[in-house]
């Protein structure tokens, strides 16, 4: 009982061009005769035929160079950046605004600071609110 070890190939991009060409204009001959005249399985015929397909190339053509697919994760990956720019810029603008949800108020020549929670306290707050505004 012995097994035989597999070696995976690799083929090249043409290799693989050349096959779905194959199967595109194979006529009357099934998936599985091309493929075994190729010496590879129908299964990767067919995904190499999703990938490399004139439907593909059409597609590619039509959209500038990209699929439907390949759109949508370019501009996935856009809307993450820009997120990412947003929460930045947040934290930017409450970092250097003047509307801080402190104060500060003087007792006998010591700065105290006070925390508002919610809506001003005192007349402090609203002529620091009108003055940073």
């Amino acid at each position: 009982m012995s097994k035989e070890v597999k070696v995976r190939r690799r083929h090249s991009v043409e290799f693989k061009k050349e096959a779905v060409r194959q199967l595109e204009t194979r006529g009357s001959r099934t998936v599985a005769d091309v493929a075994a005249g190729l010496g590879i399985s129908p299964n990767q015929l067919h995904s190499w035929r999703s990938e490399y397909g004139a439907a593909k190339t059409e597609q590619r053509a039509a959209r500038g160079g990209e699929t439907l697919e390949e759109e949508v994760q370019r501009l996935r990956r856009e809307i993450q950046a820009v997120k990412q720019d947003r929460e930045v810029l947040k934290k930017s603008i409450l970092d250097s605004s003047c509307q801080r949800n402190t104060s500060f108020s003087l007792s006998a020549g010591v700065v105290k600071p006070s925390v508002f929670r919610g809506r001003a306290l005192s007349s402090l707050a609203t002529r620091l609110r009108s003055c940073c505004v």
